[in-house]
């Protein structure tokens, strides 16, 4: 079962903190982000697995490179190898009332997200 919950700790969120046995944090290759996340170290503490995926990605961006290697070194979680590059199609998206695998299946957006879930199958 998967539980989307909203990026602040309200009490569903919590809730569905307690319920899980992973956690999958999107955070995006941005500062404040990244801040966030060492924020939340404490509280995640008492999920077994607990992983992150970098989102917003753009290895153009010496920020970015720089944020993934933060994550990667620093953080206590698992940061997963997938990455879900910018991608104006994901934005897109959602716009239109639908997922990115029927708004166009073959961009780099949809390529990540499929691969991101090959990735954790594993």
């Amino acid at each position: 079962m998967i539980i989307d919950c909203p990026p602040t700790l309200t009490l569903l969120t919590y809730n569905a903190l307690l319920a899980a046995r992973e956690l999958l944090v999107p955070v995006a290759a941005e500062f404040l982000a990244l801040s966030g996340t060492s924020q939340l170290t404490a509280t995640l503490k008492v999920l077994q697995r607990v992983m992150a995926v970098v989102t917003r990605y753009d290895n153009r961006k010496r920020l970015c490179r720089a944020i993934l290697s933060q994550l990667q070194n620093e953080q206590p979680f698992h940061i997963l190898e997938t990455v879900i590059r910018e991608n104006v199609r994901l934005s897109e998206a959602p716009s239109q009332g639908t997922d990115i695998f029927r708004y166009d299946p073959k961009c780099t957006g949809a390529a990540d997200y499929d691969a991101l879930v090959t990735e954790i199958l594993k």
